[in-house]
Order: structure tokens, then C-alpha cells, then sequence
């Protein structure tokens, strides 16, 4: 693994990438210089300003955040496959950061090769049309002398339809562009596919509100019928207790059954009380164990995010301070 890392650095110097002070191996890089190369490949590989893609973090930790997620989506237009957001920079891993930077230096070689091959063949063309361009003014101008002043006014026409072509060229781009903006504007869809969609819109509404009345049909069956037990539960309460009250009245086994009968009661209560209570906590729980889940998926190092959150913390009282400071004292 040392080898192949040595070998991707090696292509990087040779490709004209400038490597960090201190990188040795593409492993246990820093943020930073994980950002400095990926930014310098960008460059070479678009072929765009340097403004573009900074080469280093600046100290204002939002900031980073944004140059990491522009330099993840450069790289992922360019067909990197692999998942790749900004906290791939932030917090690399050595798995990561080779696989990233094996697919720039890939890039990096296809368009240097291909880049050399083009240029080779524009020069060989062009030395051979000059070649064979000045031979042939060079005949026509012995045999023929006398049409050295048309060739002056050929020479002015070539200048005026160069001018032309370059008008010509310039409405085309301006075209293309207007083009490109045209198709960038939201698409409406056809009036057929707007009319398929309105109907299934509305036959799914239709279904929905059927399901809905049958919904709220069986509800109120099992309101009715929850009514209906519960007074049919206070109508029997109701007649134990005034018949066991009145047997309490009578001697002690009465009032001991009377006794009985309200701790019963009281103790149906707390039960129910503490099933609905039950149900609440295991659903509560469910749900903090889905978060807990989902957090536990994620490879992010906390004591980097909890750095970050402190930085982005003090940068906010700063700026709470400054606006505080501007504000005009009545």
C-alpha cells in the first residue's frame, strides 16, 4: 500500500499538482492538504481560474464547510462514483482519501495524454499547410506577377469573410448560451400527461375519501360500543356499590366487602393508568432507538464535530457582539 501511495504522489508532482508541505503518503493526511490537492487536480482537469477551487481552509468553520461541499460536487460531475460530501475533506480516512485521489490522478493522466496527442496533431498540420502554402505563393507570384493585385484584394476578402466568421461565431456562442438557459427553465408537461395526472389525482382522492368515511365509520361503531360498556361498567359499579353500601351498613363483613370493592376499583385504575403509561414509554423508546440507529450509522468523528460546533458558536457571539456594537443607543 506504501508503494502505490508513493506511485499516486509521484503522478500528482508529475501531472503539475504542488504537493503540502510534509505529505509523504496519501495516508494520514490532513484536511487541509486533502483539500489542496483535490483543489490544484480541479484545476488542471477543468482547466478553470484559480479562484475557483482555494487551495487552503479558511479559519471560519461555515466557510470550510462550503468550500469542502463546491469541491465534493466538482468531483462528482466528473463521474466519481463513490458517496463523497464535504466531511469526506473535513474528517478523511485513509480508505477514502486513496480511493479520491487515485480517480483524480486517473482523470489527470487521461486529459494530459489525450491533451498532448491534440497538440501533436494541430502542429504536424499546421507546419505542413504553411509548408505547402509557401511554396505555392512562391510559384504563383514567378509565374504570374500580374495578379500580385488581386491577390492583395483576395487577401482582403479573406480578412472581411474572417470577420464575418467571427460575428458569425460570436452569435452562436450567444445562441448556445441562450439555449442552454432555455432548457435550464422548468419543462411544463404536456396537456395529455396533465390530464392522466389530474385523473389519477382524482381517483386517488375518491379511494382516500372512502377509506377515510369507512375509517371514521368503524370509529364511531367502536366509540358507540366503548360508550355503551363503559356505561354499562358504571351502571353495574354504580349497583354493586350502593348494594354492598348498604350491606356495609348492616355488620362488619359488609363494610370489609365495601373495602374491598373501592380498592378493587381503585386498583383496576392504576393499571389501566400504568398500561397507557407502559405503551407510551415502549413507543417513546422505539422511536429514541431508531434516532439512536441512525446516528450509529454515521462515521463522523464527535470530537472534531464538537470542535467544529464550539468554533461555529464563538463565530456566532462574535458576530452577536459586533451587531450589538453597530446598533445605535437610544
Amino acid at each position: 500500500m506504501d508503494e502505490a501511495h508513493e506511485i499516486l504522489l509521484s503522478s500528482l508532482k508529475s501531472s503539475g499538482v504542488s504537493l503540502p508541505v510534509g505529505v509523504s503518503s496519501i495516508k494520514d493526511s490532513s484536511s487541509a492538504a486533502l483539500v489542496s490537492i483535490c483543489a490544484q487536480s480541479l484545476r488542471l482537469i477543468l482547466d478553470s481560474e484559480p479562484s475557483s477551487f482555494p487551495t487552503s481552509l479558511p479559519a471560519a468553520t461555515a466557510e470550510r464547510f462550503k468550500i469542502c461541499a463546491e469541491l465534493a460536487a466538482a468531483i462528482k460531475s466528473l463521474g466519481y462514483g463513490e458517496e463523497l460530501g464535504f466531511h469526506q475533506f473535513l474528517y478523511p480516512s485513509d480508505e477514502e482519501s486513496y480511493k479520491l485521489v487515485r480517480f483524480l490522478v486517473e482523470r489527470l493522466s487521461k486529459e494530459s495524454s489525450e491533451g498532448k496527442k491534440v497538440d501533436t496533431i494541430r502542429n504536424a498540420a499546421e507546419h505542413s499547410l504553411t509548408e505547402k502554402r509557401m511554396k505555392l505563393e512562391h510559384t504563383f507570384y514567378s509565374e504570374q506577377p500580374e495578379v500580385q493585385e488581386k491577390l492583395i484584394q483576395l487577401k482582403e476578402i479573406e480578412e472581411e469573410i474572417e470577420a464575418t466568421l467571427t460575428e458569425i461565431s460570436k452569435r452562436e456562442a450567444e445562441h448556445l448560451d441562450l439555449l442552454a438557459e432555455f432548457e435550464e427553465q422548468p419543462k411544463l408537461p404536456c396537456r395529455k400527461s396533465y390530464i392522466e395526472r389530474i385523473t389519477e389525482i382524482t381517483k386517488n382522492s375518491r379511494k382516500l375519501d372512502a377509506d377515510i368515511k369507512q375509517i371514521l365509520k368503524e370509529t364511531r361503531e367502536l366509540q358507540l360500543e366503548s360508550n355503551l360498556i363503559q356505561e354499562r361498567l358504571h351502571r353495574t359499579h354504580a349497583v354493586v356499590d350502593e348494594t354492598i353500601f348498604r350491606e356495609a351498613k348492616k355488620d362488619a363483613v359488609g363494610r370489609q366487602a365495601y373495602r374491598l370493592l373501592t380498592s378493587i376499583h381503585d386498583n383496576f385504575q392504576q393499571i389501566a393508568d400504568a398500561i397507557l403509561a407502559t405503551d407510551r414509554a415502549r413507543r417513546e423508546a422505539a422511536a429514541q432507538e431508531a434516532k439512536l440507529a441512525a446516528l450509529s450509522s454515521r462515521r463522523f468523528d464527535i470530537t472534531k464535530l464538537q470542535a467544529d460546533l464550539d468554533s461555529i458558536r464563538k463565530e456566532n457571539e462574535l458576530l452577536e457582539q459586533k451587531c450589538h456594537k453597530s446598533l445605535p443607543i437610544s
